[in-house]
């Protein structure tokens, strides 16, 4: 293959892998300067045309879910391109410049365990959003966590589902049959083993890992115990809380097995806040305390201090300093300091939040949105609750339960009086924000709902989902107007201009579609958007739109044509909003930073840097309060920052 040109432009420099189901290769693109990148070599298991029909129409399906799942998540490899050649397939994907795990663990090599802790938090997340996004990866092992070079950060390689090319074939009754199961023995449990693989199954597949990191010994030379669990804790130094965890995620039966990558995360944000494992830390300077700036707190069998830095609270003991749960130990709290908390929150620096909101850290918060009186705001998370806050206090008023999935979207209605979300679920749940009550749940022929709007007179609510498909629902029946075909990718944002006319939407396929809201006709199709993640529109007839690659152009509404483009940088912009008075613009990315734009000038106004703590990712959020006057602003890493916006 050395040499070889593939597809007219992919020129084979070396060889990076080979195993059953084929082979890996560095490349050039020669059409894109020579940029390096994989290419993986696919063989279907058989060359009977009824065979190779089926492996073709299964590869097709495959690289598509592969190439959503890149473009929608910075730690999973961008999937560049997929062809056919000469009855072999090939995937062309993103190289990622890093090391394995695998080398780290080379001869028996131990990890320690607050290493091994920050691994499975890093892996998790990913999991989190390739099982929303209903993938299974089939094939975690060390080889597969590649720890990228530029940041630091675990990025998860190589899905397995694609593979099934090597192993599919037709059987003499035309009946699709696997030669084997994909996944690595050890690896891989038992209903994966039986081709029946579960989104349990990666969390033992990680779990493995994990006990291979902290044990130095592969996981088939692992002995088992009488009833088929492995036995391993005598072979690490490893704390008695995380070693259940990792009992939990391996399981042989799944039944008893963690069956999401949530409960896992929740279970280890417990053990960091309440244990002496060591997790991640954030690193301060010797301060002076004054004694009122401090309190006690006792969790868990654990003696916390807590004491106050600026805007935030800390909370120190023996395992380290990180910032605390605001609810979880405001009640604890003395008054004094709550006190100097609420001056501190009214007199702070522009650029700095005045108020920040600490939750758990897995408690990813994916969407806000405020009440019309602008007393209260709501934000939707990745545990699929939805909470909503006193903004003035800061106070948790109300917890919304009933989605499984995450929840991508909020909007409240013009009146206060219902309160829409949009789930992974794939449901879209009406709520009565002032009591908490369900009002009503719409579940027809609803995909991964990403995004929810209101029209102004409340009448009309708009979906946009994964499977491209736009929904118009009559907001007090809950009935389905129609249905807009037209995307051919996934449906990010909906959002509605301000007079209630147009209905703007932006999808992967890298276009923006403006619609007739009353009668659900397409106006026009705006090109060359990029993958669409974020719209906003503004009370003089534009829209602004965030991309993925880095990008914020504003459009008009009218016309279809691009105004001015307010960004370059590599971030993926995750949110917009635009004040109420048209003048201002505010960005939200995947490097977590909320940026403030002149939309006259298109110069940037402030950049505003909130706490950051783990891994943000994409589920990032800003939305403005009805007189524009603050900002909210929520991260993936569990804080909720609320901003007063600086004056031009």
């Amino acid at each position: 293959m050395l040499g070889t040109l593939l597809d007219g432009r992919y020129s084979i420099i070396s060889q990076l892998g080979r195993g059953y189901y084929g082979e890996t290769y560095l490349a050039e693109d020669l059409r894109r300067m020579k940029r390096q990148c994989v290419v993986k070599r696919l063989k279907p298991a058989s060359n009977d045309p009824n065979t190779l029909r089926e492996a073709k129409l299964l590869f097709d399906s495959e690289a598509r879910v592969l190439e959503s799942l890149g473009r929608r998540h910075e730690k999973t490899p961008d999937l560049l391109d997929y062809f056919i050649e000469n009855e072999e397939f090939y995937l062309v994907q993103e190289l990622v410049e890093g090391y394995p795990l695998s080398t780290l663990l080379a001869d028996g090599q131990q990890l320690p365990e607050a290493e091994v802790f920050n691994l499975l938090v890093d892996v998790l997340e990913i999991l989190n959003f390739v099982h929303q996004s209903q993938v299974i990866h089939r094939d975690i092992k060390p080889s597969n966590i590649i720890r990228r070079h530029k940041d630091g950060k675990s990025i998860l390689i190589d899905f397995g589902a694609v593979k099934q090319v090597n192993t599919q074939i037709v059987v003499g009754n035309g009946q699709v049959t696997f030669t084997r199961a994909i996944g690595t023995p050890g690896y891989m449990p038992i209903e994966q083993a039986r081709g029946r693989p579960r989104y349990a199954s990666d969390i033992y597949a990680l779990g493995m890992s994990a006990i291979q990191a902290l044990t130095g010994v592969a996981p088939s030379e692992l002995s088992e115990d009488a009833d088929g669990e492995v036995i391993w804790r005598d072979r690490a130094q490893v704390s008695p809380h995380l070693a259940a965890i990792l009992d939990k995620m391996v399981r042989s039966q799944i039944s008893d097995r963690y069956q999401s990558a949530d409960k896992v995360l929740y279970d280890l944000q417990q053990l960091q806040r309440f244990s002496s494992t060591p997790t991640r830390r954030r690193s301060l300077p010797p301060i002076r305390l004054h004694p009122r700036n401090l309190s006690a707190l006792v969790a868990g069998g654990a003696t916390l201090l807590l004491f106050l830095l600026g805007t935030q609270i800390y909370a120190y003991s023996r395992f380290g300093v990180f910032p605390a749960d605001v609810f979880a130990v405001m009640r604890s709290l003395p008054s004094s300091l709550l006190l100097e908390r609420s001056a501190g929150g009214r007199s702070v620096d522009a650029h700095r939040a005045p108020l920040s909101v600490n939750a758990p850290i897995f408690s990813n918060y994916n969407c806000v949105t405020f009440s019309s009186d602008g007393q209260t705001f709501a934000t939707g998370s990745g545990d699929g609750s939805i909470k909503i806050w006193d903004f003035n206090t800061g106070k948790l008023q109300r917890l919304l339960t009933g989605h499984s999935g995450h929840v991508h979207s909020l909007t409240m209605s013009p009146d206060g009086e219902i309160l829409a979300s949009g789930s992974g679920d794939r449901t879209i749940k009406l709520w009565n924000p002032h009591t908490g009550k369900l009002i009503q749940t719409l579940s027809g022929g609803l995909n991964h709902v990403n995004s929810v709007a209101i029209a102004t007179d409340g009448q009309t609510l708009a979906s946009g989902s994964n499977d491209g498909i736009v929904k118009l629902w009559n907001l007090n029946t809950g009935q389905l107007r129609h249905n807009l075909n037209g995307h051919s990718g996934d449906v990010n944002a909906v959002a509605i201009s301000r007079d209630g006319q147009i209905l703007a939407t932006g999808s992967s396929d890298e276009t923006i579609k403006l619609w007739n809201l009353d009668t659900g006709k397409l106006i026009r199709t705006i090109s060359g958007a990029g993958n669409v993640f974020s719209l906003a529109t503004s009370n003089n007839g534009q829209i602004a739109s965030g991309s993925s690659d880095g990008t914020i152009k504003l459009w008009n509404l009218n016309t279809g044509q691009l105004v001015r483009t307010l960004s370059s940088d590599r971030s993926v912009v995750t949110s917009v909003a635009i004040g109420s008075d048209g003048k201002t613009l505010a960005s939200n990315s995947s490097d977590r930073v909320v940026k403030l734009w002149n939309l006259e000038t298109g110069k940037l106004r402030h950049t505003l840097i909130g706490y950051v703590t783990g891994n943000a990712d994409y589920f990032n959020a800003v939305a403005f309060s009805p007189r524009g006057q603050t900002l909210v602003s929520g991260t993936g890493n569990g804080t909720i920052d609320v901003w007063r916006v600086p004056q031009q």
